[in-house]
């Protein structure tokens, strides 16, 4: 039995297009993840005690992983681990959020900005004494 489990692509794997494509998206998903899963369930079921942790305790608590199979967790769940959080990052591109209508907005910031460090050099710090006793 399996314990852990390759979850789902949230989006098509060509949603990311043009930033990363459909291929890589499908290699780094199905093959690349898809082996730390695999290494992270073998590695258990050589201790099948570990079956219903769950993968956070499994490295948060390293130190109570058998030392035989503790590398293999650490390398393999973390990976998975990272491969989950990274694909909870990544969203497909919102037609209406273009890379031009952020350049708008960021030449637009960048006024405001060049205009407000003549009001800078009027501020006084909040603490300008050095930290510490001295």
């Amino acid at each position: 039995m399996s314990q852990f489990e390759l979850p789902a692509l949230e989006f098509a794997p060509d949603a990311l297009e043009p930033y990363i494509d459909k291929e890589t998206m499908l290699i780094h998903h199905d093959k690349h993840h898809q082996t730390y899963v695999s290494n992270l369930n073998a590695a258990l079921e050589k201790h099948p005690e570990f079956k219903d942790h769950s993968l956070t305790d499994l490295i948060a608590h390293l130190e109570k992983v058998p030392e035989d199979i503790r590398t293999a967790i650490r390398n393999n769940g973390g990976g998975h681990y990272n491969h989950c959080f990274f694909g909870k990052c990544l969203y497909p591109v919102d037609p209406s959020s273009r890379p031009e209508r952020w350049l708008k907005r960021l030449s637009t910031n960048s006024v405001v900005m060049r205009s407000s460090k003549k009001l800078l050099p009027q501020r006084q710090p909040v603490n300008s004494a050095p930290a510490g006793p001295g």
